[in-house]
Order: C-alpha cells, then sequence, then structure tokens
C-alpha cells in the first residue's frame, strides 16, 4: 500500500483474476447518499486499485454518533439478501487473500 497525494494506492501484481475489481464494485456499492464515508475508486486494474483517501476526524463524542447515523444510512440501503455480491458483479470476491463465495440466489431455510 501507497500513499501519493490524496490517493491511496493497493498493489498486488499476482493478484488473482478480480482480486481489486471486486473491492471497487463493493466500494462502488457502499456508497450511499448519506451513508458511512467510502473511498472512491479512481482507477482499478489487475494488479492495483487506487482510491480517494479518507479525511481523518478527531475522535470525538460527536464524530462516534455522526458516523453511527452515517452507518445506519448505508445499512438500511440494505442489499437483496445475505452473501449477495455487489451490484454489477457476479463472481466471486476475497476477504483478504481468501476466496469468498458469494450467493447469487437467497440461501433456503
Amino acid at each position: 500500500m501507497t500513499v501519493l497525494g490524496d490517493r491511496f494506492v493497493k498493489r498486488r501484481h499476482d493478484a488473482p483474476d478480480g482480486f481489486f475489481e471486486v473491492e471497487a464494485a463493493g466500494l462502488h456499492w457502499l456508497a450511499v447518499p448519506g451513508g458511512a464515508p467510502v473511498a472512491k475508486p479512481v482507477d482499478v486494474s489487475s494488479d492495483h486499485l487506487s482510491t480517494v483517501r479518507l479525511d481523518l476526524v478527531p475522535p470525538t463524542g460527536a464524530a462516534a454518533d455522526e458516523f453511527g447515523r452515517q452507518l445506519a444510512v448505508t445499512h438500511d440501503a440494505g442489499a437483496r439478501h445475505f452473501g449477495v455480491p455487489p451490484d454489477g458483479w457476479d463472481a466471486d470476491g476475497y476477504i483478504g487473500t481468501i476466496g469468498l463465495p458469494h450467493a447469487l440466489e437467497p440461501l433456503k431455510s
């Protein structure tokens, strides 16, 4: 990971297929109006992801309250069902370097 001015860049030359692309799709998906701040992807390829850096805020009670309100908006935006991939993505994803199977259909109980 590298910080270049107002950009944050993650690189991995041996990244598996879709590694950075699914992360960018997830960041776009989580960026809902009024929701929690999300790093905006500005450049993505098979070996890197570049995002705009988020601004730091002091750890105050007011900041925590505001973040809680924003996070509630993000959660209220919802997903079609548990385990669904980001909008526009129909393959599996990753948690770190470990594959994460997505549920393309709701789980049956």
